[in-house]
């Protein structure tokens, strides 16, 4: 089984997206996530999932961008969130192999929805095709868990 690190970034306000650096990453999985802010906190207190998704030669920033001209993710979010949407972001670090391709990032992406059914993805919530995988996420991986594999999948 191959095991990939996730470190992950957020949350960011999607107003702001574009000042910080990991904006411009080109490949990477992202999460939208209905969160509230407390203020007397300074903090995000709530962070349910929304949708998952990954870049592969395309910035986080321009497919966020595509996201809110109005795609059908987009226009279900917007009928769905209760307090602000935001965005995380994580970097792949590889444990096995020397370079990520888009199947492999295809197959986290797609273990990550199979595992944990966000209400806004319709790919890859009924079946898992892809590699033995086991995913470590590290940083602010919150509403994730720390480890998430293909064990973790319902027998079929």
């Amino acid at each position: 089984m191959e095991t990939v690190q996730l470190k992950w970034y957020g949350p960011f306000q999607l107003e702001t997206f574009d000042e910080y650096d990991v904006a411009e990453d080109i490949m990477g999985v992202y999460m939208l996530l209905d969160s509230e802010y407390h203020a007397a906190r300074r903090t995000w207190t709530h962070h349910a999932l929304l949708y998952i998704g990954m870049v592969y030669d395309q910035t986080f920033l321009d497919r966020l961008k595509q996201h809110m001209l109005g795609d059908v993710v987009w226009k279900w979010i917007e009928r769905n969130h209760r307090y602000e949407v935001t965005i995380k972001v994580a970097r792949v670090i590889l444990l096995d192999r020397e370079r990520i391709s888009k199947p492999l990032l295809q197959d986290i992406e797609g273990l990550l929805i199979a595992v944990k059914q966000p209400p806004g993805n319709v790919q890859s919530t009924k079946t898992y095709a892809g590699q033995d995988l086991r995913i470590r996420n590290t940083g602010k991986y919150s509403p994730l868990r720390t480890i998430i594999s293909t064990e973790d999948l319902p027998d079929s």
